[in-house]
C-alpha cells in the first residue's frame, strides 16, 4: 500500500452472497491478511476475496478445504 489506509475486506460465496465484511487498518507497504475460515463456519469451496480503499481495490479467489 502506498500510505496507511482504512479498507473494507469482504468475502462472497461464487453465489455472490456475502459472507463477512470487515473494516480495518492496513498500513504502508506489503500486507499479510490471515482469516480464520472455521470461525465463519464456510464450507468447502470456491469464494471471491475483496480488498477495497481509497487507494486500493484487490480481487481474487479463495479456495477453503476441509
Amino acid at each position: 500500500l502506498p500510505s496507511e489506509q482504512v479498507v473494507s475486506v469482504e468475502i462472497f460465496t461464487l453465489l455472490g452472497e456475502k459472507v463477512l465484511q470487515k473494516k480495518c487498518v492496513l498500513t504502508q507497504g506489503k500486507q499479510t491478511l490471515q482469516i480464520n475460515t472455521d470461525d465463519l463456519h464456510l464450507g468447502a469451496g470456491t469464494y471471491l476475496l475483496t480488498i477495497c480503499g481509497e487507494e486500493v481495490l484487490y480481487s481474487n479467489k479463495i479456495i477453503v478445504g476441509k
